[in-house]
C-alpha cells in the first residue's frame, strides 16, 4: 500500500547508548552498546477509508512490516527500506481542522539504502 499522500514528515532516528564509568583511580572508561532505530512520522487520520493508515496501524499493531522511504517520491529516487512494528497512533483533534496523529514505530536492525537508479 501507498501512503505517501497522508504522510507529511517521517524521521529515522538512530540511538546508540553510551555508558562512562570513572573508577576510584580517576581513570574513565567509556563503552557504546548497540544502535537501535526508530521510524516517526506525522499522518492524517483517515477513519472511513478500509485502506487508510490510521486503520492499518489500528488494525495491524504488533505486526512487523517492510516499509520503503522515498524521499524524494517516485520509482528512481534513493529509498530506505526498514522492518518496523506497526504501533496504532491517537485519534481525534480540533474542531474545524484536520485530525492528524504522529507514531514512534521500533525497527528491527539497520535500515537499508539504495542509491538512486
Amino acid at each position: 500500500m501507498e501512503f505517501g499522500e497522508l504522510i507529511s514528515n517521517v524521521v529515522l532516528t538512530p540511538t546508540t547508548p553510551t555508558l562512562e564509568f570513572k573508577g576510584v583511580s580517576g581513570k574513565t572508561f567509556q563503552s557504546t552498546g548497540s544502535e537501535s532505530w526508530t521510524l516517526q512520522f506525522d499522518y492524517a487520520q483517515d477513519w472511513t477509508n478500509a485502506d487508510s493508515l490510521a486503520l492499518k496501524l489500528f488494525n495491524d499493531a504488533g505486526d512487523t512490516e517492510s516499509i520503503v522511504i522515498a524521499p524524494y517520491g517516485g520509482t528512481t529516487g534513493p529509498k530506505f527500506t526498514v522492518n518496523a512494528t506497526l504501533l496504532a497512533g491517537a485519534f481525534g483533534g480540533a474542531v474545524d481542522a484536520a485530525a492528524t496523529s504522529s507514531v514512534t514505530l521500533p525497527v528491527t536492525g539497520r535500515p537499508v539504502f539504495a542509491p538512486a537508479v
